[in-house]
């Protein structure tokens, strides 16, 4: 199995492109403000959220379970690498798992990620909850949502 590690083509970081044109269905996001969980598991900093999010795609609908950041991000687009990624994940009912990534480029704040650096944990395995009103998870999406 570690030889497939090694040698594998199809595992994290993916790279995305090479042009090949991909007629995707469009993604119809319901976020809304509500209550949040920093965490600072280890290994990332991770944002527990309580229900009333959802993604659907393909018929199915999907409730925001929690999001995360990686640095530098997991995936490529074109051989580009992005300096950050946020993950959300996303679950169904029967529990299929959706997991939306959002490539992140250096410039102004964001103000979900600004919010959730202030309220960022000071030792591992630590907290922090947040106000409910204070995050809106649709503040990180881009503009152009293709």
């Amino acid at each position: 199995a570690h030889a497939t590690c090694a040698s594998g083509k199809r595992q994290s970081p993916i790279d995305i492109g090479g042009g090949i044109a991909v007629d995707l269905e469009s993604i119809a996001f319901d976020y809304r403000p509500g209550a949040f969980r920093v965490i600072d598991n280890g290994h990332t900093v991770q944002v527990n959220v309580a229900p009333g999010n959802h993604l659907s795609v393909g018929g199915r609908r999907y409730e925001l379970q929690q999001f995360h950041f990686h640095h530098p991000a997991e995936e490529r687009i074109n051989s580009r690498v992005y300096p950050m990624v946020a993950h959300f994940v996303h679950r169904s009912d029967a529990g299929q798992v959706a997991v939306l990534a959002v490539l992140l480029e250096e410039g102004p704040a964001n103000p979900l990620i600004q919010k959730v650096w202030t309220h960022m944990p000071l030792d591992v395995k630590d907290h922090v909850p947040l106000p409910a009103d204070l995050i809106h998870v649709g503040e990180i999406l881009p503009r152009d949502q293709r």
